[in-house]
């Protein structure tokens, strides 16, 4: 199977988008907090695509499977201090972790997380026989 399969396992709502679907590999600790909505803001170096609106979450290592989904309405790309300056604390690392991680960075881009919900079922990379996401794939 091809990630493009991947639409059949997914609950019927999700599924069913006539938009762009995404999916992001986000560290578990990440993914809880944007289960939690205490992750407001997923911080990417790399732009995905305009019309993206629904990501799915696929969790890393140990957990290695699609989980659930963010929404957003808003990507922006700008700089690292824009960027920190928008988010206000609320992207889940403290101000030294994110500026590390935009360390060599003029530019960057922040997700925001509107709405997220957790699958009741996970679906594992083996029901649907792809390899790990290394950054955003599109189904």
């Amino acid at each position: 199977m091809a990630w493009t399969q991947l639409r059949q396992h997914l609950p019927e709502d999700v599924a069913n988008s006539t938009t762009d679907l995404c999916v992001i590999p986000i560290w578990p600790f990440f993914a809880e907090q944007i289960y939690r909505f205490e992750k407001r803001f997923e911080f990417r170096k790399t732009r995905p695509r305009l019309a993206t609106k629904i990501f799915i979450i696929y969790e890393t290592s140990p957990i290695s499977s699609i989980t659930g989904i963010f929404v957003t309405n808003e990507i922006i790309s700008d700089t690292p201090n824009k960027l920190w300056e928008l988010s206000q604390g609320r992207g889940g690392i403290d101000e030294k972790v994110f500026f590390r991680y935009y360390a060599r960075c003029e530019k960057g881009t922040s997700i925001s997380i509107d709405y997220a919900e957790k699958f009741q079922e996970a679906i594992l990379l083996s029901t649907i026989e792809c390899k790990p996401p290394q950054s955003y794939i599109y189904i």
